[in-house]
């Protein structure tokens, strides 16, 4: 017997430092990928390019032009730092950082609910999601919106364990206000720990004596209640101050047709079951089973397919962590309860009101893991109860294969994202800055061209380059594809499409040359496509033209043929 015990516990130190191990290698490999120049997309729109602006400016100005400038700022402020000394590499770090904090969080967690073993393990569960590795090296605030929205219900089931004390429900608060300055989304993480307040105080009410023997009532609930969203309000409230004197509307774009009727700001799109059926061509099931297919049909930069990838793992082995088990902690049932209905409610409220993407739903993603360990713990305990010593290990063995196999398709991600971003070529020399960022940004080789040669004053409008805006370094005016059209059909012909863009102090356009072919094919009637060929041949001179992308100079009447 003590040989088997020491055995079992040399097994056990030898999982912990092979998990110890394979965490280095992956934080190494993080590190590594985030060490490029950014070239996400929402980098270059706005979580870098609206600090830049902000620098530009000396000081946080308006800017209606770019809708994203009105969200919340929380984590581009702390990007805005290392921007002032031009480094935009230090983001991606601080970024990553609230990554590692969030595994810190769940290793906490699990290791006080479980062991060391299953919390390593939630941690390298967690990191080496192929969703959480593409965040962890891109310059997004995804990852500040999950650390806070996890520490805020990690404090809130806290709370009920110390008996309903106020630090925690106060911790829980200002993380909750936190998220709440990070990312819009985190309206839905607002509503449901708000939600889950009153439920937690009063799951601890039942006995009806608190640790101190004072009774516990509903009125005192109802007190924490408003605690908590006070608090969690007042964080964000500079947000909502600043959005509400610049647009009348706290929470603008959002709902801007309640709080300016007059003239809301509406954003184009359709509903996500109707852009599930026109735009991808689903079916009403294939739309209905959205929020399981997340777990199976993920795929990066393609919307139809959520634009981002889980570990279809996560689903069984989070249902089967719900599931009670022996030797259990007391109260557990419960707080499993909370990490599963917290992360269902939050993916279907996502699923009725957008166009779903994994990022949406990051704030899901830590009760999942969660769950799924607590799922592989119960599998396990479930195998030590075989009717026999072979039956035992052979179930054992099949449920290490399956985890190594959960683990190996994370890996197989890795692999694949590392031979996209070649970082080593970068680091190491190979490739210089700027044909690296051509390499995922073939505009840049043009914008760079027209920071270098073209003087103060000038003023290009762009088009069909997706709004990424960062890397100019001179002034500019980007048209989203509605905005142009609505030019294009309001005008007469080409004269009067020059004449409108040389009003707004324009001097010169860049487009992206595919993009504008296919889009006006699709969206423009023949007078239009015919108006914007002429307008192209005719009032613009070509200034330079690569990877698919054109410059041009608007040509004055003086200056035409």
């Amino acid at each position: 017997m003590k040989t088997k015990k020491r055995n079992n516990r040399s097994e056990c130190i030898g999982v912990r430092w092979l998990l110890i191990l394979l965490l280095i290698l992956l934080t190494i490999s993080i590190v590594l990928m985030a060490s490029v120049p950014p070239f996400s997309r929402d980098a270059l729109t706005h979580h870098l390019a609206v600090p830049k602006l902000y620098i530009a400016e000396g000081r946080m100005v308006e800017m209606p032009d770019i809708v994203p400038s009105y969200f919340p700022m929380n984590m581009d402020l702390l990007y805005l730092i290392p921007l002032l000394w031009g480094n935009d590499i230090i983001p991606k770090y601080i970024h990553m950082l609230f990554g590692l904090l969030t595994a810190m969080l769940l290793y906490r967690y699990l290791r006080d609910r479980l062991n060391q073993i299953y919390g390593l393990l939630g941690v390298l569960l967690f990191l080496s999601l192929p969703i959480i590795i593409q965040l962890s090296i891109t310059v997004y605030v995804d990852l500040g919106l999950i650390f806070f929205s996890t520490a805020a219900l990690i404090y809130l089931l806290e709370w009920r364990q110390s008996g309903l004390h106020k630090r925690h429900l106060l911790l829980a608060a200002v993380f909750c206000g936190l998220a709440l300055g990070t990312k819009y989304n985190s309206l839905v993480v607002f509503l449901l720990l708000t939600l889950l307040v009153p439920i937690i105080g009063g799951r601890h009410s039942q006995p009806s004596i608190d640790p101190n023997g004072k009774a516990v009532n509903w009125q005192t609930i109802a007190i924490s209640t408003m605690f908590f969203v006070s608090v969690a309000l007042l964080l964000f409230s500079p947000w909502a101050v600043r959005n509400f004197l610049w647009t009348g509307n706290p929470l603008y774009p959002l709902y801007d047709t309640v709080f300016n009727p007059q003239k809301p700001y509406i954003e184009s799109g359709l509903n996500p079951f109707a852009m599930r059926r026109l735009v991808y061509g689903e079916t009403l099931w294939q739309t209905l089973l959205v929020p399981i297919r997340i777990f199976f049909q993920g795929q990066d930069d393609v919307p139809a397919l959520f634009d981002g990838r889980l570990n279809f793992f996560l689903l069984p082995l989070a249902v089967i962590g719900l599931l009670e088990s022996k030797r259990q902690l007391q109260g557990m049932q419960f707080e499993k309860s909370v990490w599963g209905g917290f992360a269902l409610l939050f993916i279907l409220i996502v699923f009725f009101t957008r166009d779903m993407r994994i990022r949406y739903i990051a704030p899901a993603i830590p009760p999942l893991v969660i769950l799924s360990v607590f799922g592989i713990r119960n599998v396990y305990s479930w195998v030590r109860y075989g009717p026999n010593t072979a039956v035992r290990q052979g179930l054992q063995i099949t449920a290490s294969l399956g985890v190594m196999l959960m683990l190996t398709l994370n890996a197989l991600y890795i692999y694949q994202k590392w031979e996209s971003v070649r970082p080593l070529e970068y680091i190491g020399g190979q490739v210089d800055r700027g044909a690296y960022i051509t390499r995922h940004r073939p505009e840049y080789s043009l914008i760079r061209y027209a920071n270098q040669h073209l003087k103060e004053g000038d003023r290009i409008l762009c088009v069909f380059l997706g709004n990424r805006r960062y890397y100019f370094e001179i002034d500019t005016l980007f048209y989203e594809w509605s905005q142009f059209k609505n030019l294009v059909v309001r005008v007469s012909d080409a004269q009067a499409l020059t004449n409108a863009m040389t009003q707004k102090g324009l001097t010169h356009v860049m487009v992206g040359m595919e993009g504008l072919r296919y889009w006006a094919h699709q969206n423009l009637t023949t007078k239009d496509q015919i108006k914007v060929r002429r307008w192209l041949q005719r009032d613009l001179e070509t200034i330079a033209e690569k990877n698919g992308y054109a410059l041009f100079k608007l040509r004055l009447d003086n200056e035409k043929k």
